[in-house]
């Protein structure tokens, strides 16, 4: 119980300055615009679905993955993460904060999203508690894979380039925004490597917009995300620096 109101302590401190600035919501709702008028022109409603199912994923996966090295770098920065270290809370207690604050703060432009989804019955009803799960494992990971990266920056002025890099490579470079069918059957385990393509997969999969749901590719959609799971997380515990400021 201790730990948890520390959590949502830490939570509730953090989301307050960043709900003062809309800007971050106008980017994420008008971000996939770009890309959803660019694949409708290339591969009309089909094609353009998909960049909806991928910004679901890049709004929940980059508010850790690039937001929260961010600001645990610039709290290093102002030494304002002198008095976490110097109190009892741990680094899983200071990451859960972080990327709680980071969760609750992507809610408004995920809700948008979903329901374009829904309305435009790209998304059907019953997709959506798989599509919750997809995406709190997603931000769990983003988080995970976000805090061993502040951890290991210790130059505030690379903190931007490097994280949105890390981003970059999860989520544009993968079939998040594009299907997994147009990647060459040789080569889609390489994808399958990264677990934003297990997540954007089981929604799609879910809403009926990919047909590779054979038991081998579920197994590896589940398989990716777990494993970045725990393994992210025992990394955050055993392996990141968070004290050393």
């Amino acid at each position: 119980m201790k730990r948890l109101y520390q959590t949502l302590s830490l939570a509730e401190m953090l989301l307050r300055p960043a709900l003062r600035d809309p800007s971050d919501h106008i980017f994420n709702i008008f971000f996939p615009a770009v890309f959803l008028l660019v694949y409708w022109i290339i591969g009309g409603k089909s094609l353009g679905q998909h960049v909806l199912f991928g910004s679901l994923i890049g709004a929940v996966v980059n508010s850790g993955i690039v937001g929260l090295p961010q600001i645990v770098v610039s709290y290093r920065y102002w030494k304002l993460q002198d008095m976490y270290v110097a109190s009892p809370v741990n680094q899983v207690v200071y990451l859960l904060g972080h990327g709680l604050a980071r969760l609750l703060y992507a809610i408004p432009s995920t809700l948008v999203l979903m329901g374009i989804l829904l309305v435009t019955r790209f998304m059907p009803l019953r997709a959506v508690p798989i599509t919750v799960l997809a995406l709190l494992v997603g931000w769990a990971t983003g988080c995970a894979v976000g805090f061993m990266l502040a951890t290991y920056i210790h130059n505030a002025t690379q903190v931007g380039s490097i994280s949105s890099l890390a981003g970059l490579l999860m989520i544009l470079v993968p079939p998040v925004f594009y299907p997994l069918e147009l990647v060459s059957a040789k080569w889609r385990w390489l994808a399958l490597v990264l677990p934003t393509t297990g997540a954007s997969q089981l929604i799609k999969v879910a809403s009926g917009a990919s047909h590779l749901n054979s038991v081998g590719y579920m197994l590896s959609y589940w398989g990716s995300m777990a494993l970045y799971f725990v393994g992210c997380f025992w990394l955050v515990v055993r392996r990141s620096r968070w004290r050393e400021v």
